[in-house]
């Protein structure tokens, strides 16, 4: 692995675009672009101030900057570095922003969530999405084929899902009648299918709709009392299964069939299972500096957890991140109370192949888009990786890595800082 190119940045503000050719990031109120084969600067446009988010357009030709504090979004085109466009929203401000599949039309979320605006960069329109749940996490989402749009709408007692098309016309309204309010929902890889679930901490309940009907594909209910509610969900790319993050630690694992449980994933800070492999930070006293992962051979290992919020009781409850790799053989997963320690499932065998525990609570995963690679940091000055049940370190100097993100072909990982970025080069598997 090679080290190479440390870049000033302001925020964290930095991408790859989509296509891989280019990388975008802020250095005050500049937005620069380079070349990520030759790394040669591109271009650089000027923000009317320091940007809070950025984004690149799906076809990589437009890239976003949106600057909350004035109720703007200014868009760049890299084909054509002289046109320029400003988005405002001066009535009720701007919270978020992202990018239509068509990479033509830009999506503004109002403050409280009072309505969400469709901007068209082609014919200068705005149209209007209105009565848009404010609590619900994200509150709309586009399907996979960027066919259509779903958007968490409140109706006085009952939540609906409504389905807007391509050209934001409103196609279908769900009901979602025996769920109540609706904490979140996600669509299904093949975009034939939403799912939804209910956000009560006591009760893990999801309901899965047909698109093209409307009509309910699958429905599931724990049978169990205790504090069991969804968290987060990840669906493995084939859409096979659905990963369900619970508030008891543990995933369960539904199938696209049944939508019943094939397998539950516990998270226990008392490990005894002797066959997965573990492995703990660790440093030497003649190289303090120099960190190294100890593969753990004795069982059980402790593993360390932090104290309940008697104040929040659900903060430190359950598993609050899960993703799969991009392969779908692997699962990784943290439990919010022991966030030191990550978890990776094997989903051929349907069973633990490792644990990795830092010192520090894990910041960020970010799985390789082609090969089964994990890049993980824990806000320190190293990036270790977990590579066919080992696990790799790579030492950063003086940057504490909080982000990392891969390149589209996985042979480049940015090591992200608040400010600063650097690259690593990686080497074929």
């Amino acid at each position: 692995m090679s080290y190479f190119n440390v870049l000033r940045v302001t925020k964290n503000l930095c991408q790859f675009s989509p296509n891989g050719t280019k990388f975008a990031y802020c250095f005050g109120n500049e937005l620069t672009i380079r070349n990520t084969v030759t790394f040669e600067q591109y271009h650089t446009f000027f923000c009317l101030d320091i940007a809070d988010y950025i984004q690149w357009s799906p076809d990589s030709q437009y890239i976003l900057c949106a600057l909350y504090q004035h109720s703007t979004i200014q868009v760049f085109s890299l084909h054509s570095p002289d046109w320029k466009c400003k988005l405002r929203h001066s009535v009720c401000g701007i919270v978020d922003v992202c990018w239509s599949p068509d990479s033509r039309h830009i999506l503004t979320t109002a403050e409280f969530h009072v309505s969400i605006c469709i901007w068209s960069l082609v014919s200068h329109t705005v149209k209007y999405i209105t009565c848009v749940k404010e609590t619900t996490k994200p509150c709309f989402s586009f399907s996979s084929d960027g066919s259509w749009l779903a958007v968490v709408e409140d109706q006085g007692d009952l939540d609906c899902i409504s389905i807007f098309s391509a050209s934001w016309k409103l196609r279908k309204q769900i009901s979602c009648v025996g769920l109540g309010r609706i904490e979140g929902f996600s669509w299904t890889p093949d975009a034939s299918a939403i799912c939804v679930w209910k956000g009560a901490p006591d009760k893990c309940q999801l309901q899965v709709y047909e698109i093209s009907t409307g009509e309910l594909r699958g429905n599931f209910q724990s049978s169990e009392s205790r504090m069991c509610g969804i968290k987060a969900v990840a669906w493995m790319p084939s859409g096979q299964f659905l990963a369900l993050a619970c508030l008891d630690d543990k995933i369960r694992l539904l199938n696209h069939i049944t939508w019943q449980p094939m397998v539950e994933f516990p998270h226990s800070d008392i490990l005894l299972d002797k066959v997965c492999t573990v492995y703990q930070e660790s440093f030497t006293k003649e190289q303090p500096s120099k960190i190294s992962f100890e593969l753990i051979h004795g069982r059980p290992v402790i593993i360390s957890s932090l104290q309940m919020d008697l104040e929040n009781p659900t903060k430190l409850m359950g598993t609050g991140l899960a993703v799969f790799s991009s392969c779908g053989y692997f699962l990784a997963t943290r439990a919010d109370k022991m966030p030191a320690a990550l978890w990776i499932w094997s989903i051929k065998e349907m069973a633990l192949q490792s644990v990795i525990v830092h010192k520090q609570p894990v910041t960020a995963i970010c799985w390789a888009p082609v090969e089964p690679r994990l890049a993980i940091v824990s806000g320190s000055n190293f990036v270790s990786l977990w590579v066919n049940k080992k696990v790799m370190v790579h030492m950063t100097d003086q940057l504490c890595v909080s982000d990392v993100r891969w390149d589209h072909s996985g042979e480049c990982l940015a090591l992200c800082a608040t400010t600063k970025v650097a690259f690593l080069q990686m080497p074929a598997l």
